[in-house]
């Protein structure tokens, strides 16, 4: 893969300078600067990248901070997170560099291995999905259980608050679904994973044709396949063990199911997944 090649722009006093970046992101020393008194073309211009690669680009700009303790790597943890808070934030790029974002609900199939497939739909009068491409990825953030942590809970007097949340962001290439048969099925599995939480499910099945094939011309439907996740768990793993025990019994006397759910994950409830997960791949 040929690497790419980066540049920041800058007068320092009457000179101009051509700087190149680090792979870390830092300015090169000023031993290493260029003069380079042609620069006064693009007076406008204030960082000049030069792209050799696209791929560099997709790979280098999609992704989150997340510390090592703080990283979640094992797909059935991510995946449940993504089920059971299916309502996840499409993000893309149009045109100009302009961010698009609509909260929507994803289904996520499991092919093809090894991160599988998001599907979902937006109104045909939201222009976001014109700026889908194909050689550019989306985001989309599924947001999971969150909230504050008060420094009360520390046995350390000298400490600041947090917060502490479950994060996965999953990247891959937006494609239109254009087959009607494929939408409607999109749309009846939608419903019918959300309909079974009551008693009687509405019988999506039910609705007319002819009211049906209206409602999806109003309808942009989508697939997503995800090319990588990313996970994040900060749930106090940076703080000591008494710390993080306080922490989750204090969460778990809540009656607010969030932050029960945040008192479970802080006692090591997603780590209790992960070695599910392990256990039936090994055995």
């Amino acid at each position: 893969m040929t690497s790419s090649v980066i540049f920041a722009h800058f007068w320092p006093g009457q000179h101009r300078y051509v700087a190149p970046l680090l792979p870390s992101g830092a300015i090169a020393a000023k031993s290493d600067y260029v003069e380079d008194d042609w620069l006064w073309l693009f007076p406008f211009i204030s960082v000049i990248i030069v792209l050799i690669n696209e791929r560099v680009f997709i790979e280098k700009r999609g992704t989150v901070y997340i510390p090592a303790h703080f990283r979640e790597d094992n797909l059935e943890v991510l995946h449940r997170l993504m089920r059971d808070y299916s309502f996840a934030t499409l993000v893309s790029m149009g045109d100009g560099g302009v961010p698009s974002a609509t909260p929507l609900p994803f289904l996520l199939e499991a092919e093809p291995i090894p991160y599988g497939t998001l599907k979902a739909h937006m109104a045909l009068g939201n222009p976001q999905w014109r700026t889908f491409q194909p050689d550019c990825e989306v985001l989309v953030l599924f947001q999971g259980p969150h909230t504050y942590i008060t420094p009360s809970w520390y046995e350390e007097a000298l400490s600041v608050p947090t917060w502490n949340y479950a994060t996965v962001h999953a990247y891959g290439i937006a494609r239109i679904i254009k087959d009607s048969a494929l939408l409607y099925e999109h749309l009846k599995s939608l419903v019918q994973t959300h309909e079974a939480q009551f008693a009687n499910p509405w019988p999506f099945e039910d609705l007319p044709s002819e009211f049906v094939e209206k409602k999806i011309k109003g309808v942009v439907g989508f697939a997503i396949e995800i090319t990588r996740l990313e996970g994040k768990f900060k749930m106090s793993q940076n703080r000591p063990q008494n710390d993080r025990t306080r922490v989750a019994a204090e969460l778990r006397k809540s009656q607010d199911t969030t932050l029960t759910t945040v008192g479970e994950l802080v006692g090591g409830f997603h780590e209790h997944l992960r070695d599910d997960a392990a256990n039936v791949t090994t055995h």
